[in-house]
């Protein structure tokens, strides 16, 4: 039996499994062996485990339910590390940087990085960052001791707002109506209508780099330096949360 409490459990059908049954219920549902009968948030988390499904996966002895009979348990899950950047001019304005504004950390970002490079474990092994100019200085900086290669890619690139992109969420309010901040905040956002991003086409990729680094790096300690928007996606994947933000240069640990 699974504990309802854990924050890797998914309801099915009146069911609760953990997140290693998960990825077999989704790629059965996918195939169309059942209906899936849960709400989006679950699905977010049958996506995000049968992305990651291993071929070293191991076979339970138990049925789930009724449904899937011998469901695969994988035990190949690692912790990553996801720090945001320093705080940039943007985000002291309280405007929309996204993948759109390419600028570099404030003074007080600098001195932010640095704080956390203090803090920060010295063990890592492994070190993925956006490209943006504003990670790839929290980057370099929070490697200062570690001296590791960094390793940059788009995927890890912040959303892109669109026409959304240097408004305040009080402009936005004001201009489109509330939805589209509540729609964000929720992670159910669809930007393409403003010539942006919709929140699949985000998951997507910080889920192909998620599996990269499962792949590559499997008994390694990863170090990723993103941005708010990649934090939000990570935390509604994983934990099915909503989360208000992520501190500057804040580091947030999962289990994935």
């Amino acid at each position: 039996a699974h504990k309802r409490n854990t924050p890797y459990t998914v309801l099915y059908r009146g069911y609760f499994f953990c997140a290693r049954q998960a990825c077999t219920l989704y790629s059965y549902h996918a195939k169309g062996g059942v209906s899936m009968g849960v709400g989006p948030r679950a699905q977010d988390l049958l996506r995000a485990f049968a992305n990651t499904c291993s071929k070293r996966s191991k076979r339970c002895t138990a049925s789930v339910g009724g449904q899937v009979p011998h469901p695969i348990c994988y035990d190949d899950f690692m912790k990553i590390y996801v720090a945001r950047h320093g705080v940039t001019k943007s985000n002291k304005l309280g405007k929309l940087n996204g993948k759109r504004t390419d600028e570099p950390l404030e003074p007080e970002g600098v001195v932010q990085a640095e704080e956390t490079e203090q803090e920060l474990a010295k063990d890592f092994t492994v070190l993925y960052a956006s490209p943006m100019i504003r990670t790839r200085q929290t980057a370099e900086i929070m490697n200062k001791n570690m001296g590791l290669p960094i390793s940059y890619y788009d995927e890890l690139k912040e959303v892109d707002f669109g026409l959304l992109t240097q408004k305040t969420w009080e402009e936005i309010d004001e201009e489109y109506g509330e939805d589209v901040h509540k729609s964000y905040l929720s992670q159910r956002y669809d930007f393409s209508s403003y010539q942006g991003e919709k929140v699949d086409e985000v998951k997507e990729r910080v889920l192909k780099i998620i599996d990269q680094i499962k792949t590559n790096h499997p008994e390694e300690k990863v170090l990723i330096v993103a941005h708010g928007g990649i934090l939000r996606a990570l935390y509604h994947i994983y934990y099915g949360q909503e989360i208000e933000g992520a501190g500057n240069a804040s580091v947030h640990e999962f289990e994935v």
